[in-house]
């Protein structure tokens, strides 16, 4: 038992979930996708260390880029950036004439 106001120091998927903000069913996709923060299971139970949740989101935290040239970590373009001009050119369909 732990005295009020302080947390567990195994928390279930679903405190876990609560402490990230996430929905459960998230956290346990990402968790057989071999995502997300690490587990412990105890026999069938899994089971997430506030520590390993902390060291996660630390993980995750992405930094704006600071020039227009730049990329995002996903490799496309910064959020906020105005698309290069001449980039895709797209022509307008022309109505074909039957001939009737």
């Amino acid at each position: 038992m732990t005295a009020a106001g302080t947390t567990p120091s195994l928390l279930t998927r679903g405190q876990a979930a609560e402490y990230l903000r996430i929905k459960t069913q998230t956290l346990a996709v990402w968790a057989g996708q071999g995502r997300g923060p690490a587990f412990i299971k105890v026999g069938r139970a899994v089971r997430y260390r506030k520590s390993d949740l902390d060291a996660w989101l630390a993980e995750q935290t992405v930094h704006p880029a600071g020039s227009a040239g730049q990329t995002s970590r996903r490799g496309g373009r910064v959020r906020g950036q105005a698309p290069s001009l001449g980039r895709r050119r797209f022509g307008r369909r022309q109505a074909v004439d039957s001939g009737s």
